[in-house]
């Protein structure tokens, strides 16, 4: 690499993608490999990418492409889009799927070499305990933001963060109708016609 490749590096600051980067910092800091990936479906939400149903509380993809084709790639949200099936999911799977995900781990391991967190656990860094301190004490503006340091109760007047929040319904059984079926003649007779 070159000189004028490093010049060119250093000279790159997008905002926006690195505020996004760093809400997926706050997330971890406060509240884990779970906090990162509802950052994430919050951030996909906002971007009308993702719809969450609020009784059933399925996941379901609207759009896999950013409608900004410039905008910067953000792999935690590509990797929530991943583990969404056409068919959509329950939250709490898309959540687990997300957290334990490969991309959600390299937020944890660049957090280790910054030196906020040690060992292959989560467990904080002196430098890490401040950092969330100082987050809890003066809590960021934005939504995300909000709910990277704070989780869900931050959200809790929108609907989403009570669905964020809340548990997952369980699926309704309807009961099985025994009956003669059709016509009268009986569940396995067939038609009649023999």
């Amino acid at each position: 690499m070159s000189e004028s490749d490093v010049d060119d590096i250093e000279e790159f600051d997008d905002s926006e993608a690195s505020d996004e980067f760093e809400h997926y910092i706050d997330a971890m800091l406060c509240g884990g490999a779970v906090r990162v990936a509802q950052v994430a479906l919050l951030l996909l939400y906002d971007e009308s990418r993702i719809r969450i149903t609020r009784g059933t509380r399925r996941v379901e993809i609207l759009r896999r492409r950013p409608a900004d084709p410039e905008q910067e790639q953000d792999w935690v949200r590509e990797a929530a889009l991943d583990a969404i099936p056409g068919g959509g999911l329950p939250l709490k799977e898309v959540i687990a799927a997300v957290a334990a995900s490969p991309e959600v781990a390299a937020v944890a391991d660049g957090m280790r070499d910054e030196g906020l967190l040690r060992g292959r656990g989560l467990r904080l860094t002196r430098d890490g305990r401040l950092t969330r301190r100082m987050l809890t004490e003066e809590p960021p503006e934005s939504r995300a933001g909000r709910l990277a340091v704070h989780g869900p109760a931050a959200l809790r007047d929108t609907w989403l963060g009570e669905v964020l929040e809340d548990e997952d319904p369980d699926p309704v059984r309807l009961r099985r109708v025994r009956g003669r079926g059709f016509g009268g003649i009986g569940r396995y007779r067939g038609w009649g016609l023999g």
